[in-house]
């Protein structure tokens, strides 16, 4: 794969290509592309990208909107519903709050909205608040348990409280059906703090699928399918504390005038390169999870999130400015 990127990246830059949107469809889906190396760097180092989705093909052109509001929403507390275990996420309310701008709710972040954290953040309020015009960006923290289908895949709420993506789509039971209404068309950006948010449900049968361009059935999907203009999303299960760093990372950068694209990939750098670093000067174990991207790997602790797991998982699909 990073030969075959390399080499269209080549050509697409002999072409004068200023910017990239990948269509991707089988298992390509599941490609980290900013980790994507070619023998002395990552794809994330040197080009800014997107992925298409024709679930927003209409939102492509949309100017990013002046003096946005935000929704933002945690869940810190994790817990037990049924065979299902939620750990705590110490760092959600850390990264909510360096989103949003409420002074009256001890929040300083970067954008003015409203905070709902823990039993603020439940079903309804959930719901309520993203299809508010008020709003045109939404900063979902939580965990996300990605199951079979629509009715299993479900979010924590902050209440400890499961919201199934069917549930999530208006009772909907595929995304046809859910393109039918578009509840969520008023928000430039919706970002997905959690784990597995851009997987497909049934991955199988997506690698199969062999239509360019097709929706895999996603927690990104679902979103996209519900009118937003665009996503972020990871492919993985995500470490709390860097992902909260890359989050106040992106905003800052977005807000000061990158486009969503370049405000990604350039705390993706940050976080690489070492100007990003955990609390305690030493990165979360990766667990199980493997990220194979073709450079050989020696911890750093001068760079202690260098490693791709920290740091790749998340793509913005859709509307880049």
């Amino acid at each position: 794969y990073n030969l075959v990127f390399k080499k269209v990246i080549d050509q697409l830059k002999s072409a004068g290509i200023s910017h990239v949107m990948w269509t991707l469809d089988g298992s390509l889906r599941y490609i980290p592309l900013p980790a994507v190396w070619d023998g002395e760097h990552y794809l994330a180092e040197t080009e800014s990208f997107t992925v298409y989705s024709p679930l927003e093909l209409d939102k492509l052109t949309k100017e990013r909107s002046s003096n946005p509001k935000v929704a933002g929403f945690g869940a810190t507390k994790g817990g037990i519903i049924g065979d299902r275990t939620f750990s705590p996420l110490p760092n959600v309310r850390e990264e909510v709050h360096s989103v949003v701008n409420n002074p009256a709710k001890q929040a300083n972040g970067v954008i003015d909205g409203v905070p709902w954290l823990d039993g603020d953040f439940t079903h309804d309020t959930l719901l309520t608040q993203l299809e508010s015009s008020y709003y045109r960006i939404a900063h979902i923290a939580s965990h996300f348990d990605l199951r079979g289908d629509f009715d299993k895949s479900a979010l924590l709420t902050g209440d400890g409280k499961l919201l199934s993506l069917k549930e999530i789509l208006g009772g909907a039971d595929n995304l046809s059906d859910a393109l039918k209404k578009k509840p969520w068309s008023h928000l430039d950006l919706v970002v997905l703090s959690a784990c597995d948010t851009a997987e497909a449900m049934k991955r199988t049968q997506a690698a199969k699928d062999s239509t360019a361009g097709s929706e895999a059935e996603s927690f990104a999907s679902v979103v996209l399918s519900l009118g937003a203009s665009s996503v972020m999303a990871s492919l993985w299960s995500v470490s709390d504390e860097s992902t909260a760093l890359l989050m106040q990372r992106f905003y800052k950068n977005w807000v000061s005038g990158m486009a969503k694209e370049e405000a990604l990939r350039q705390a993706q750098i940050s976080m690489l390169k070492g100007e990003i670093k955990p609390s305690n000067g030493v990165a979360p174990d990766r667990g199980s999870m493997v990220v194979e991207s073709g450079k050989a790997f020696a911890y750093d602790k001068a760079r202690p999130f260098e490693h791709p797991f920290y740091w790749a998982p998340f793509l913005i699909y859709g509307n880049w400015r």
